[in-house]
């Protein structure tokens, strides 16, 4: 059962910090169009 739990923690962990490096991705991009649009 405590393999199980730490497996689950580890998976759950990578979802997280994919999903923080995705927002962080789509940030840049709309910073970039903005600095687009400015010009």
């Amino acid at each position: 059962m405590d393999e199980i739990d730490r497996l689950f923690e580890n998976e759950f962990e990578g979802n997280i910090s994919l999903f923080t490096k995705e927002i962080g991705v789509n940030r840049r991009i709309i910073q970039k169009d903005r600095n687009r649009k400015k010009m």
